[in-house]
């Protein structure tokens, strides 16, 4: 697919466009000032008519690239008319909020359809001719093919991350409700990636449609420091648990494969005292809801959660994301670093790499033109050190108070050496901030993962995929290092 060549650069505002006095009024509502790339790509080829096919990543605007001028052709009472299928009821939800957010000048009614809550809230809305319906496949379908919804009619179709839709095994789902609604209709298609299952569907779905794609630097993040460290399977949860130590995130991501790795992982950084919750499609409705919830309000401070699970998340102030291992597919990676460094902020993006990865890593960097820096585990004693220093500012700022004036007297008094008593208070507050004995022998602070000068001859082999069976030295001269990644994956600190 190539880009269309779209009239109008994207800082010429949103009155570029052939939008009604009313849709722009809106826009202008909701404090939009200039469009980004997908909006000034996609929004002039839906006015034009016909079907539409679009990628572009999360986090580019692409909601409001189909809402604006989908919106702008809805007529008030004239019945359902636009439809938007989505893969999650997160993301169901995020988008009828910023549906309703952008036509608050146009008098209409937007209804959702998802699983997890009783169909008599969502039906009489649905059934009392809502412009706007936002759903997920299982839950409309159902209503669809119980004949609940008679006169269900939208002829405009709208396909919101189709990848993802596809990925969770709604194609069916999908084919199905297409053929129960009326033609002749419109099909737009909106994808972060576009593999060969998007591409088959978007073909059987739409009828020469107009291709958009967001290739602009804008795209990609740019304000996000990239890193990545070289360690063994083994050392997956160690590493991760010291990353966190070190960097104190505000909020963070760590990213998994699987629901059972998302689960497994939350209960391991639970028991090393961080607070983390798991986000997964096992979770029902109020669970997800309470788990974000409390990642917005700082009760969390770490969501361990899944591509899909993630999709439609929009947490302001996310400082954070960890990979716990790169992911299967490249262009996911700048999906998932995408939730941090937005609206101009910047953002950190740390992956922990099997040495198995390094075809994947070079294609992420080539395709992408992302540069990631190599870095090593930071050690016990680091962090330990990292402790101390934020130890040593917080007391330095710190107005004491009467009643610690007078504790500190009651010390002294029954003291013969003053150090001593500042010594041991210091032990007490490392031993709270660090969660480590700081006595502990050098000879103990095991070092994880490859170091600089590994990484620097690991990358050097930039046409080679190492197998399983390669040796790689051991920092500690330990010889060969297990490249089966078996077992030990919760393995505690020692």
């Amino acid at each position: 697919m190539t880009s269309q060549a779209i009239p109008g650069a994207p800082n010429a505002g949103f009155a570029a466009f052939a939008l009604g006095a009313d849709m722009l009024a809106a826009i202008s509502a909701a404090g939009f000032e200039n469009p980004t790339t997908i909006q000034s790509l996609a929004i002039p080829a839906i006015l034009s008519g016909g079907d539409v096919i679009a990628r572009a990543r999360t986090g580019t605007g692409k909601t409001a690239a189909y809402a604006l001028p989908c919106l702008d052709r809805l007529v008030s009472g004239g019945g359902t008319q636009l439809l938007i299928l989505a893969p999650t009821r997160e993301l169901t939800i995020q988008i009828a909020n910023e549906m309703v957010r952008l036509s608050s000048t146009l008098k209409l009614r937007v209804a959702v359809a998802f699983g997890g809550e009783p169909a008599i809230r969502q039906l009489p809305a649905l059934r009392r001719g809502a412009e706007v319906v936002v759903a997920t496949p299982g839950r409309l379908l159902d209503y669809l093919t119980s004949n609940a919804l008679p006169n269900f009619a939208p002829k405009t179709l709208v396909l919101d991350e189709a990848d993802e839709m596809l990925a969770m095994g709604f194609v069916d789902e999908v084919r199905t409700i297409a053929s129960h609604l009326p033609k002749p209709r419109r099909t737009l298609l909106f994808s972060a990636t576009m593999p060969a299952s998007v591409t088959k569907l978007s073909r059987e779905l739409t009828t020469d449609a107009k291709h958009v794609v967001d290739e602009s630097k804008d795209a990609i993040p740019t304000r996000i420091e990239q890193r990545f460290y070289v360690v063994n399977e083994h050392e997956r949860l160690e590493a991760l648990i010291r990353l966190i130590e070190v960097e104190e995130p505000e909020k963070a991501i760590v990213f998994c494969r699987t629901r059972k790795d998302a689960g497994d992982l939350a209960m391991a950084l639970s028991r090393e005292g961080i607070a983390a919750r798991a986000l997964h499609g096992e979770l029902d409705l109020s669970e997800r809801r309470e788990v974000t919830e409390m990642l917005r309000s700082g009760k969390l401070t770490t969501l361990v959660a899944t591509d899909v699970a993630a999709r439609g998340l929009d947490i302001a102030g996310l400082s954070h994301v960890f990979n716990y291992g790169l992911p299967m597919d490249v262009e996911v990676y700048v999906h998932r670093i995408g939730r941090t460094g937005r609206a101009g902020a910047a953002g950190i993006a740390l992956t922990l790499v099997h040495p198995a990865d390094c075809q994947k890593l070079q294609r992420i960097s080539g395709v992408f033109g992302t540069t990631l820096t190599p870095s090593e585990i930071p050690t016990r004693a680091a962090i330990r050190e990292k402790a101390s220093r934020r130890l040593f500012d917080e007391i330095s700022a710190t107005v004491p108070t009467d009643a610690a004036r007078a504790l500190a007297a009651r010390l002294l008094a029954g003291a013969e050496d003053a150090d001593e008593v500042f010594a041991k208070l210091a032990t007490l507050a490392l031993n709270k901030t660090s969660g480590d004995d700081p006595q502990l022998a050098a000879s103990e602070d095991r070092r994880l993962g490859f170091s600089m000068r590994e990484i620097d001859r690991w990358q050097s082999r930039t046409n080679v995929r190492p197998p399983f069976k390669r040796r790689f030295p051991d920092q500690r001269g330990e010889g060969r290092r297990d490249q089966r990644g078996g077992g030990g994956q919760h393995q505690r600190r020692g």
